[in-house]
């Protein structure tokens, strides 16, 4: 009879493990509270196909695309986008570059019209700047820590960077030149670091395996997180990989698995924080 009991405390225990998770991470909530709808697709660009950095600068998107491979050679355009009017189209692709690497985030400093792209894999400490207008190179620079993503707060005269750490939950505060100001202990959720966006007001960083969104105040406080529905029916998962603000509205960008599927970008219609 005790060991009967015993194993029943056990089937609780482990019920409930697996329901809210251990180690203090937060638990998985699989039901989403948000919605979204498909703006755009892309297909892949001379077998350059997989999504990854994305941002606006107010008036047109960037998405960041690379051609995935091991070493840090691999292919990366970027696609300028103009997303007025009843349809999103394309109005501008870059050249191929191998400086970007992974190219992991990006975001636009109105400072110095530029878009800052988070190098990521394999040189994790490295910052790329590129041309908004032309989309080509201007030139990179290493900081001091390494970061998966990456975000511009403020206003166009004056500003920071906020920036996921790599390898950590750690939220960084950077000053223009990438000098630290300060860092903020994030929550270990356990899932996939993708990207981070600001809506000026609050920080929204984006996983995947599962998709969501976490939300943070500016100072690093967390607020709550929303998990995201796949974006339509399929018999795969989509991969979200940016995520930005245009006209006040969310929007997210996902890989579409498969060698010749590219990726889409969708607006986030309605969505809210839970704790």
């Amino acid at each position: 009879m005790f060991e009967g009991l015993k194993r029943i405390v056990a089937a609780i225990v482990a019920f409930f493990t697996a329901l809210f998770g251990g180690g203090g991470k937060l638990p998985y909530v699989p039901i989403s509270n948000a919605t979204q709808t498909i703006v755009m697709h892309i297909n892949p660009i001379n077998g350059i196909r997989q999504f990854e950095g994305a941002c606006c600068d107010g008036e047109y998107v960037y998405i960041n695309m690379i051609n995935p491979s091991k070493d840090s050679k691999q292919g990366s355009v970027i696609v300028k986008i103009d997303p007025s009017g009843d349809s999103w189209k394309s109005v501008l692709v870059s050249k191929e570059m191998t400086q970007l690497n992974h190219a992991n985030d990006m975001t636009y400093d109105p400072r110095i019209d530029l878009l800052m792209v988070s190098n990521n894999a394999p040189n994790y400490t490295l910052v790329s700047a590129v041309y908004r207008d032309t989309l080509e190179y201007k030139a990179g620079m290493t900081i001091e820590h390494p970061l998966y993503s990456l975000c511009y707060y403020g206003t166009p005269e004056k500003g920071r960077y906020l920036a996921g750490i790599s390898g950590t939950y750690t939220i960084g505060s950077y000053d223009g030149k990438f000098d630290t100001i300060e860092t903020f202990e994030g929550v270990n959720s356990g899932y996939t670091r993708q990207s981070l966006a600001t809506d000026n007001e609050y920080l929204y960083f984006l996983f995947s395996g599962p998709n969501c969104v976490y939300k943070y105040t500016i100072d690093g406080q967390y607020i709550g997180r929303s998990m995201l529905p796949d974006p339509e029916k399929a018999d795969f998962e989509f991969e979200a990989e940016g995520i930005f603000f245009y006209n006040d509205k969310m929007y997210v960008t996902y890989n579409i698995p498969g060698a010749g599927n590219g990726g889409i970008i969708c607006r986030v219609d309605k969505i809210s924080f839970v704790k």
